[in-house]
């Protein structure tokens, strides 16, 4: 039975967590920006614009991604899928949606994910020849 010390997985897995929490949340802006552009990567680029933090981005692993990813961060995205843990981190400020500072490329790739009717393929590519790139070129929103 050990002497209760916790094991080294268990301490590696907590510190991993913390400090991915701690980076997302850094009281440094340039950190902070930083730490949510490698998520933002990792979330569009590696991970077909599925949050890797949260629901079925957690399904997924990402070890043969150490060098292009924080190895902490693959570390922590392992723990939280430990069923005894089930932990995520939700992204809970979806404010540049609204403002539409989000591409059209992206809205459809989640589009896909939920499986969600989306438009044939050339509308995209019109509405690109004609610089509608961001949501906000399509339109906006009124309080």
């Amino acid at each position: 039975h050990g002497f209760e010390f916790p094991s080294i997985a268990n301490m590696n897995a907590s510190l991993a967590l913390e400090g991915l929490a701690g980076d997302l949340n850094r009281h440094i802006a340039a950190y902070r920006k930083m730490a949510c552009i490698t998520l933002a990567d990792w979330q569009c680029s590696i991970n077909g614009c599925v949050n890797p933090l949260d629901g079925a981005g957690l399904e997924r692993r990402f070890s043969r991604y150490r060098g292009r990813l924080p190895s902490a961060w693959i570390t922590a995205q392992q723990a939280m899928r430990d069923p005894g843990v089930m932990l995520s981190l939700r992204s809970t400020d979806q404010s540049h949606v609204l403002r539409g500072d989000v591409s059209l490329t992206h809205v459809l790739a989640i589009c896909r994910v939920h499986e969600k009717d989306v438009p044939h393929g050339r509308v995209w590519l019109s509405l690109r020849k004609k610089g509608v790139s961001l949501l906000r070129h399509a339109g906006g929103w009124n309080a």
